[in-house]
């Protein structure tokens, strides 16, 4: 049955936004999709095309990112069974919906609605993201493990008026140097400066806590002296 569409919604066959006014086909058991969109026996629900004949669509609403060309994506949750399991993105687009979001797949009232057209992932596409995902899990795990060793030792340290001043070793701990340790034979240090402000906690010199520190956060470097007064 064809017809003007009455309510927002996604095309079944192509994927993308129907909008009210739109000319689509309906039944009820196979539900809406655009008039131009014929389904085909040779092509899978929600195909865009025969380069890229898998068609994907999240929303900024539910916390997801715009779709990247070349990305390539595992397919969690319900997959259609005749698409693989992995995909490439072909074609990315995204559409900013200032109303109606919930029925347009935004996942909020309004924001993007993000979409793309897909090809099936190559082996070596797929072993790329595999091994991609992997240093990510890896690098998440590092930092929960740095987190843990600064609360560790923050917990259980004395936090002092002055820092350390006799000669020892750095290791940053954030990028811009604002927290640092220090590791010398009068004990571990974290030293902390935010403008006119700064901080120290000390424990004492521990050689498991000075290797964990060194495998966390990298290679030291020689400093004479390093001063923290508390404000």
């Amino acid at each position: 049955m064809t017809m003007k569409a009455k309510y927002p919604g996604r095309c079944r066959e192509c994927g993308r936004p129907i909008r009210v006014g739109d000319e689509i086909d309906w039944s009820p058991d196979g539900g809406a999709y655009h008039a131009a969109c014929q389904a085909s026996p040779q092509r899978p629900s929600g195909s865009t095309g025969a380069d890229a004949p898998y068609a994907l669509h999240r929303g900024s609403g539910s916390g997801h990112r715009a779709y990247a060309v070349g990305q390539t994506i595992q397919i969690t949750g319900h997959r259609p069974a005749n698409w693989p399991e992995w995909v490439t993105v072909v074609r990315a687009r995204q559409e900013w919906v200032p109303e109606e979001g919930l029925s347009m797949g935004v996942g909020a009232d309004e924001g993007y609605v993000y979409e793309a057209d897909c090809r099936a992932a190559t082996e070596q596409e797929i072993a790329a993201a595999m091994a991609r995902r992997e240093l990510r899990t890896i690098a998440k795990a590092t930092d929960a493990e740095r987190q843990a060793c600064i609360r560790r030792v923050r917990s259980s340290a004395n936090h002092v008026t002055t820092g350390p001043s006799a000669s020892g070793e750095t290791i940053p701990i954030d990028p811009k140097g604002r927290e640092t340790w220090w590791i010398g034979p009068a004990g571990i240090w974290i030293t902390e400066s935010t403008y006119d402000d700064h901080h120290a906690w000390r424990v004492d010199y521990d050689p498991a806590l000075e290797a964990d520190i060194r495998r966390l956060f990298g290679s030291a470097k020689k400093e004479t002296s390093c001063h923290a007064t508390k404000s």
